[in-house]
């Protein structure tokens, strides 16, 4: 595991919180009790926040950025993730909130604004929020 400080923040892991080797975390992030974070898995807080939930599951090759503060949107986007989420292999989550037990699957794209309440069903290679328009979305419920 690599950790890196970044603009005075340090990353703040659990102790019962599992982080694999080859993963890397810089800059304002908490990871919290029994979360695991897997293999080559990268999670930036490097312009804004990243707090990951009590039992949540980041699977290997995950992305977890954050959106910078803006013009007219002064705070930017963090990205909270709740307890008890499933972040599913090789997703990108970028600047959005996710509610407890609300799934990301393998290969989905998260972004900005979005904000997933607890439970809703999501199918693998999804993109929700902004961004480009040519990928398909198969199923939000």
């Amino acid at each position: 595991m690599t950790m890196l400080s970044y603009a005075g923040k340090t990353p703040l892991i659990d102790p019962t919180a599992f982080v694999a080797p080859g993963a890397r975390l810089i800059g304002d992030i908490e990871i919290g009790a029994e979360a695991s974070i897997w293999y080559n898995c990268v999670l930036r807080g490097d312009v804004n926040a990243i707090r990951i939930g009590a039992r949540s599951n980041i699977q290997d090759g995950s992305v977890i950025h954050v959106d910078s503060p803006k013009p007219g949107h002064e705070a930017g986007h963090p990205t909270i993730i709740g307890e008890e989420v499933l972040i599913g292999h090789l997703a990108m989550v970028h600047g959005c909130s996710m509610g407890p037990k609300c799934p990301a699957p393998s290969t989905d794209i998260v972004g900005v604004p979005v904000r997933c309440a607890t439970r809703p069903i999501v199918c693998c290679c999804t993109r929700r929020g902004q961004g480009p328009k040519n990928l398909r979305q198969w199923a939000v419920q």
